[in-house]
């Protein structure tokens, strides 16, 4: 098989992962069928190509999903392919013992754990299973962008992620040499950082090399800055990902799109409709110029350049009514016309998801819903108007998700939420939605997300405390001040959204995300250790790592790459955001991350609300 690691940005990481998994796939000798578990399908697909398995007698993937019912084919060994957890093991389990005269291995994504052999021993299995450990490394989304695809369930509630981190981490380290200085913020970050360093010992300290990609790593913790969750991100790819989920970079829009896809690009008689289509997967990366165009642009940005864009595709289409020699046209249908058509194609699906998020967000109230969310960040929002849109939001029957996500801000802006308030909305919201949502709003409260506000604190006093609603975490009113996230004018957010000079235009100028802030610092200022433990409470580190030489020291211009790694996930209005300033500044940031968050499937599994359900 012909190598492609080199077309791709750290895809000698890929390879390895490929190189491993044929590895297990060749233990297994005969015809194979690959079972999987269904959130490594989409990176699975990223590492290994459905030819690639079928050279090594792999007849089929199928996807493992609890009470799941295999088909049962003879003559067939059977992989699985899972992260350990016990309610997996559990259900492997069952399979197995449904079909015990079939040959069958386990392949344990990241690494086995005790529990699950446990598991195996007391369903009985144990010894009748060969069981591999595979090491899946950063997955290449775009190619600024790496995600490790851990489960929101494991990353937000749980610090399960950490190895899995910092085991990327060194293999990234082992292939492209030793990062020389890590900064690190955060709980996690210290404590993925630790279990680095046990791994350097276990496994080997990474060489260093004087060509190594990356000049500086930044660990961060995703706590630290949880107000980029809840406010509304504008950029086209943060609202692709709110309104339809983009998991490991594919998108399925969902039948409204397709249908207004199909009625625009051709017409179709009345009395003969066709049946619209199952809705397919879209790879959305920079092979779609129209996406790559638009991505990072703010919502208000989006349509003018689609618009434009139309134009211009017309005015190529056009050309061939004006070629006057037959050669001339043969060449622009053999050379032209394909590229036109593709183009014209993901012109049209964009401006229909353009369509279908306008309009629901048109019917959900977003806009008055931001003006709210911009008044709460720069604390300026009537208490009592906020909580009024969020019952208005209630009786219209929005999502009670989305509800929550703009309660929670309005909570951790303001060190709680007044009694009369509180009760208000809890009462209304429990009515509407059911006694099902008691223990999300318990667990919010837990958390410190949603909370009832001392009588004897005010937002305003809240605001100077470096202690905040959620653990040892700075508060939000204190970070935006010491960072100055947001903006000393109103007339700073209505500008700039076309052609944006501030990490800040995600939010529509209200909000610059606190760890991009950071990173931003960093690069033009350097890495003040003693101010950064006073904004957040002493949970920063800086290490240069020991096979350094001593006499070469840390280059804050950082004319090499940079990696920043979010432990606990990352939103695409971050990622849109520390885009913007590797361009303004003319370098590279590689984005790596445990996932990346949908709002809603965040605050599920802040709740511990299964979203498989």
């Amino acid at each position: 098989m012909a190598s492609n690691y080199d077309d791709h940005p750290l895809g000698l990481l890929s390879e390895l992962a490929r190189r491993e998994l044929v590895h297990f796939l060749e233990s297994v000798p005969g015809r194979k069928e690959l079972v999987v578990d269904s959130s490594l399908l989409r990176p699975l697909d990223r590492v290994a190509s459905m030819s690639l398995l079928k050279e090594h007698e792999v007849l089929g993937v199928l996807p493992l999903r609890k009470n799941a019912t295999l088909p049962n084919t003879s003559d067939v060994s059977r992989l699985y392919l899972t992260r350990a957890c016990v309610a997996m093991t559990k259900e492997i389990c069952r399979l197995i013992r449904s079909d015990p005269e079939k040959n069958k291995a386990i392949i344990w994504v990241d690494r086995q754990l005790a529990a699950c052999s446990r598991e195996l021993e007391l369903q009985g299995v144990l010894g009748t299973v060969i069981e591999f450990e595979w090491a899946l490394p950063f997955v290449p989304v775009e190619s600024d962008l790496f995600s490790l695809e851990i489960p929101i369930e494991v990353t937000a509630t749980r610090t399960g992620d950490l190895w899995s981190a910092a085991n990327a981490i060194w293999q990234f380290q082992s292939l492209y040499g030793q990062i020389p200085t890590i900064y690190g913020i955060g709980t996690r970050a210290d404590k993925a950082w630790k279990i680095l360093k046990r791994l350097y010992q276990e496994k080997g300290e990474p060489r260093a090399s004087p060509d190594q990609p990356v000049s500086h790593l930044f660990v961060v913790d995703r706590s630290i800055d949880r107000a980029s969750i809840y406010l509304t991100a504008l950029t086209y790819e943060s609202l692709l990902h709110d309104h339809f989920g983009i998991s490991c970079g594919k998108v399925t829009f969902g039948a409204d799109v397709e249908a207004k896809t199909q009625n625009r690009s051709k017409e179709k008689p009345a009395e003969a409709p066709e049946a619209p289509k199952k809705p397919r997967p879209v790879l959305l990366d920079n092979n779609d110029a129209v996406f790559s165009a638009v991505r990072n642009n703010h919502m208000s940005a989006v349509f003018p350049f689609l618009s434009a864009k139309a134009k211009e595709l017309r005015g190529f289409y056009d050309q061939g009514a004006n070629f006057d020699k037959v050669s001339a046209m043969k060449d622009y249908i053999s050379n032209e016309l394909k590229q036109y058509k593709q183009q014209h194609r993901q012109l049209e699906v964009h401006i229909a998801a353009c369509e279908v998020v306008l309009e629901r967000t048109a019917a959900e109230g977003t806009s008055s819903r931001i003006e709210l969310e911009h008044a709460l960040i720069a604390g300026v929002a009537d208490l009592a108007q906020v909580m009024d849109y969020a019952e208005n939001c209630i009786l219209m029957d929005n999502s009670p998700w989305q509800v929550l996500l703009f309660v929670c801000l309005a909570s951790v802006t303001n060190n709680g939420l007044p009694p009369k308030l509180f009760n208000s909305f809890k009462d209304q919201f429990i009515a509407a939605y059911g006694i099902d949502y008691i223990p999300p709003l318990h667990f919010l409260a837990e958390r410190g997300l949603i909370t009832l506000r001392s009588p004897l604190q005010t937002a305003n006093n809240f605001g100077q405390s470096l202690a905040g609603g959620h653990g040892s975490n700075a508060s939000l009113p204190f970070l935006i001040k010491r960072l100055s996230l947001a903006p000393s004018s109103g007339d700073e957010r209505k500008t700039g959204f076309q052609n944006p000079q501030k990490m800040s235009y995600v939010f529509s100028g209200a909000y610059t995300p606190a760890i991009c802030q950071v990173v931003a610092d960093v690069m033009m200022h350097g890495f003040n250790i003693n101010e950064l433990k006073k904004t957040f409470n002493g949970q920063v580190f800086a290490e240069e790592n020991s096979c350094v030489p001593a006499e070469r020291k840390p280059d804050n211009r950082m004319r090499k790459a940079i990696m920043v790694f979010f432990c606990g996930g990352v939103t695409y209005g971050e990622v849109a955001a520390l885009r913007l300033l590797a361009h303004l500044n003319s370098f590279r940031i590689l984005i790596a991350t445990t996932n990346i968050i949908r709002r809603e499937d965040y605050l599920k599994a802040m709740c511990n609300v299964s979203l498989t359900e």
